[in-house]
Parts: structure tokens; C-alpha cells; sequence
């Protein structure tokens, strides 16, 4: 079991945001051990800080977000999460001066390469351990998601909905993530597949995304995540079930960071219960 981490130095950037086409100023910074990562929205009244986790998911555009109980929000979070996750940084105050992040070249890469420049330093809690019991699945007239108990975690995607395209699997690993998924690009983002683009490009990326989303459970996951034609909303969904399946999980570390998780878990699942 590895130590917690953070940035050993505060970093920025500057971008443009892929939907509102507003400048965004971006600046990580290093954070205390069990608090997990945070957005800052240093733009809004009192600076309103929205912890990322799955209790204040919010999905627009067709991408996953944060809200906070101001109104407040941050979109498009998948990117940077990926490259967190990629770089095993688990404690980050994250200001930013707009509701989207920058989209920079559509991939993780530019976030990566941020939190290197900065460099991590290992804190003294470790990082809880999330372990998967039972599969947990849901699906849409669209497609599916689902999570099978596996030792590490693994990502077997295929291509978007009504994209042609090869199907992409990974063992999830800095080292494999560095080399063949964090370049991964949105279509979104560049129009079209860049010159010399691998025929699974499309399900890199949504590798990417999932990974991105998963960032979410404060653990180190042993899980294999399976998808196709999985939308941030259908990711979102699956998510917030593996909250409420309370039992099919099993949650070890005494990591700050766990012990809120298991909190809202308990929440969610007597939530869940009740309204059945």
C-alpha cells in the first residue's frame, strides 16, 4: 500500500474552456494529507470550495462536473482527475477562475506534464485500499457500464456509440497510463482523429474519461471497469450505485479520506432503502 501524495510545489495555467470559449487561469496546489482533491471557484463570492466527490456530481455538456450548494460549478473535470490519478496525487486544492477547465489540447497530457514540472512528495497516511466483492452494473438505451471484481484495476472499453473504431484495455499503471492513454484525444476537442491517430483513439479516450471518473472513489481501486457507449451520464449513474451498493465493496485504510467515504455510503445507502 503506497503513501498519500501531493504537488511539492504550487503550479498554474492558462487555457481556454471548450464550451464557453472563456479564458481560464488554473493553479494547483499542494494540500495536507486526508483532505483529497478540491476545487476552488476563486472567481465566485467566497471563493466556494467543492470537494470532488460523487455526492456533488453534476453532468453537463456531456461531461462530468462539480456543484456546489451556492450554485456554483466545475465542468469538464475528467482530464485533469485522469492525470491525478495517473501521477498518484491524492491531495490538491485546485483554484480555478471559471465554471470550465481549460481544454488545452483535449487530452491529459498538458495536466501530466504540469504536475511533473511542480514534482509530488509523499505524505504519511496511506491511501485506502477499495476493493470490489460483487459486479455492479446499469445501462441505457445507449449502452453500459459495470464494475467486476479484479486484483488491480483494469479499463476495457470500446468505441462511443455510432463511432467506428477499434476496442482499447489497459491495466491501470503511471507507466502504462503515461504511454498509451493520457495522449488519448476528445474528437470533441480536434474535429477529427490527428494525422497518424491509432484506430482506437476513440475508446483511449473514453478510457481516459472512466479513469477520470473513478478518481472520484478516494482509494487505490482494485476493479475492472467494462463499458460501450458509456456517456458521462451512464459513468455518473454507475458511480453513484457503487455508493449505495454498500455491500459490495470493502473499504480498508484509515485514511481520512476513507472514513468520509464510508460515511456517505452509509448515507446513500439507507437513502436508497428508504426510497425503495
Amino acid at each position: 500500500m503506497r503513501q498519500q501524495r501531493t504537488l511539492r510545489h504550487a503550479i498554474g495555467c492558462a487555457g481556454v474552456g471548450l464550451h464557453s470559449g472563456a479564458r481560464v487561469a488554473l493553479t494547483l496546489r499542494p494540500a495536507a494529507e486526508g483532505s483529497g482533491i478540491r476545487f476552488r471557484r476563486v472567481d465566485r463570492p467566497g471563493s466556494p470550495i467543492l470537494p470532488a466527490r460523487v455526492h456533488n456530481l453534476v453532468v453537463a455538456n456531456g461531461t462530468v462536473g462539480l456543484e456546489h450548494h451556492s450554485g456554483a460549478r466545475v465542468q469538464m473535470i475528467e482530464h485533469l482527475l485522469a492525470a491525478l490519478s495517473v501521477c498518484e496525487i491524492d491531495n490538491l486544492l485546485i483554484d480555478i477562475s471559471a465554471p470550465e477547465l481549460p481544454a488545452m489540447d483535449g487530452s491529459a497530457r498538458p495536466f501530466v506534464l504540469l504536475i511533473e514540472c511542480a514534482g509530488t512528495v509523499e505524505q504519511d497516511q496511506p491511501v485506502p485500499r477499495f476493493e470490489l466483492l460483487q459486479p455492479i452494473a446499469v445501462s441505457s438505451s445507449s449502452g453500459y457500464a459495470r464494475l467486476e471484481p479484479a486484483r488491480r484495476l483494469e479499463l476495457v472499453v470500446d468505441s462511443p456509440a455510432g463511432m467506428q473504431g477499434q476496442a482499447f484495455t489497459i491495466t491501470v499503471s503511471p507507466e502504462a497510463c503515461k504511454s498509451d492513454l493520457v495522449d488519448a484525444r476528445a474528437v470533441s476537442v480536434v474535429g477529427a482523429p490527428r494525422s497518424g491517430g491509432r484506430a482506437d483513439e476513440a475508446a483511449r479516450h473514453e478510457a481516459l474519461v472512466a479513469l477520470g471518473a473513478l478518481a472520484l472513489v478516494p482509494a487505490k481501486i482494485d476493479a475492472r471497469y467494462v463499458a460501450r457507449g458509456a456517456d458521462a451520464a451512464l459513468r455518473c449513474q454507475l458511480l453513484r450505485r457503487l455508493l449505495a451498493d454498500y455491500g459490495k465493496w470493502r473499504l480498508t485504510g484509515s485514511a481520512g479520506q476513507a472514513t468520509g467515504w464510508r460515511h456517505t455510503a452509509t448515507a446513500a445507502a439507507a437513502h436508497l432503502a428508504h426510497a425503495s
